[in-house]
């Protein structure tokens, strides 16, 4: 995995673009108040010196024999090589449309409904081919299956990337912890706000995804639900002993 920031990936005018694009989403009055502190969190990632470790770009590589159906009869590997965004600014949706709880929810993920996102994805596969293009790698490469070689200008990338863009494995943020006021769905303990003691215990409450896979993260969230239970188990025992005592 190479995790990058988008200003170690771009130039200074190039990058600028990204941060007045954050501006401009900002702008909007229509942005929920989750949208809004989301956002503002983004563009302080971007735009502080300090956040250089923050990764909005990341480029897998792993070589899989056979994998996009490549025949390799002849012994050759293929390189498997794709890019995600990790900090896209479009924003979908997952509703319940039926009081079956087996049913399917409504998803619009509305994948590059903002500008801000497909220029990441650009970013990110011109970086991909910086690396595949230097040494040593050039000299093992001998044809692009995805994307084929004749897809070349940006208007050419552009309609590949609509054509296959997908999720990578991590989906976070359906149930975020935030403040209830921000449209958050658990507080800081994990509680879904309204409820008496319904928690979740997923990457779902993840507010913004983070500049790595989650794994460790939702093993954390894990850990963190067992110590309240423990602490909000030893506090009813407690106060049954007090009732009792008095």
């Amino acid at each position: 995995f190479i995790s990058v920031p988008i200003r170690s990936a771009t130039s200074s005018s190039e990058h600028a673009e990204f941060v007045a694009l954050l501006n401009s989403y900002l702008a909007d009055e229509s942005l929920t108040p989750l949208e809004r502190a989301q956002f503002t969190i983004q563009r302080r990632w971007l735009s502080s010196a300090d956040s250089s470790n923050v990764a909005e770009l990341l480029c897998v590589f792993s070589c899989m024999p056979g994998l996009a159906g490549l025949p390799l009869a002849d012994g050759r590997v293929t390189l498997w090589n794709p890019v995600a965004h990790l900090h896209p600014t479009s924003r979908g949706s997952v509703h319940i449309n039926s009081p079956d709880p087996f049913a399917q929810p409504s998803i619009d993920p509305k994948f590059l409904s903002r500008a801000y996102d497909m220029k990441a994805f650009l970013q990110a596969l011109r970086l991909r081919e910086k690396i595949i293009r230097a040494p040593p790698l050039d000299s093992m490469i001998t044809q692009s299956a995805i994307p084929p070689s004749s897809v070349q200008t940006d208007e050419e990338v552009e309609a590949f990337i609509k054509a296959n863009i997908t999720t990578f494995a991590h989906p976070v943020g359906t149930a975020a912890m935030a403040a209830r006021n921000l449209g958050g769905v658990v507080d800081q303990n994990l509680k879904v706000y309204g409820t008496r003691n319904i928690r979740v215990v997923d990457a779902s409450i993840i507010p913004l995804q983070i500049s790595a896979t989650p794994a460790s993260t939702v093993f954390a969230i894990a850990e963190k639900v067992f110590v309240i239970h423990v602490a909000v188990e030893n506090l009813a025992n407690a106060n049954e002993r007090l009732r009792i005592l008095f």
